[in-house]
């Protein structure tokens, strides 16, 4: 069975790290095993830990430091865990390196942006002008509906010109990174997937397709098409 790694949150208060079982349940279903990744800045463990794994899945989370994107903290809304950021900056140089499978899941899919070079919107109710709720509970429902890029393979897997989506964010790409294209704009015009054309499976999405199970069939798809590329 194969391998994926999952990037852990890290709760300072208690000194314990964890993810939502969401996340190794879905992965699970699409018939691999999760592995929680351990929260250390040593390279030399995350490397011989990154060697066993045959993916890798970024967590949703705190926000990154805006430091990463070269802005200084602007809103109280942003909450960053510096320990999580330097590990996931590891995790992400080795994960890239070996070109295994990368999947990134609402902070997942930012931190792919900012390792890159991209940028984001610290705060949208602050930064971006729209009337759409981007965070929203409960997570188990669909909030809003995202368009599918024409001639991507989020489209082309889905067979489908739009889908439902949960959201549960504050934050969103603003300046796409070199070597990324969208798969996904919400109804506002935002950036809701990206996906890397020269890698082998390197996919991020602004929503929660692991709370997404009971609502239809695409988070079922996603998850299979991730763990199918797995090698």
């Amino acid at each position: 069975m194969k391998l994926v790694g999952v990037t852990p949150r890290w709760e300072a208060g208690n000194g314990q790290t964890g993810v939502n079982k969401a996340y190794t349940d879905s992965i699970a279903r699409a018939g691999a095993a999760p592995l929680i990744l351990p929260l250390t800045d040593s390279e030399e463990v995350l490397e011989a830990v990154c060697a066993r794994c045959d993916g890798f899945l970024f967590s949703g989370g705190p926000d990154i430091d805006p430091a990463y994107y070269g802005e200084i903290k602007r809103f109280d809304s942003v909450e960053i865990c510096p320990e999580r950021d330097v590990m996931e900056a590891a995790v992400f140089r080795i994960a890239l390196a070996s070109r295994k499978p990368m999947l990134g899941i609402c902070r997942g899919i930012q931190v792919f942006n900012v390792l890159l070079g991209g940028t984001l919107y610290q705060d949208i109710p602050s930064e971006y002008d729209t009337e759409l709720a981007h965070s929203r509970q409960p997570a188990n429902r669909i909030w809003h509906r995202v368009g599918l890029c024409e001639d991507t393979p989020l489209r082309a897997l889905l067979g489908a010109g739009e889908i439902g989506v949960n959201t549960s964010h504050h934050q969103a790409i603003k300046s796409l990174a070199p070597g990324l294209r969208p798969m996904a704009i919400s109804e506002d015009g935002l950036t809701e997937a990206v996906f890397m054309p020269d890698h082998p499976f390197f996919w991020g999405v602004q929503w929660h397709p692991e709370q997404l199970w009971q609502t239809g069939p695409e988070s079922a798809i996603l998850f299979g098409a991730f763990v199918n590329a797995l090698t």
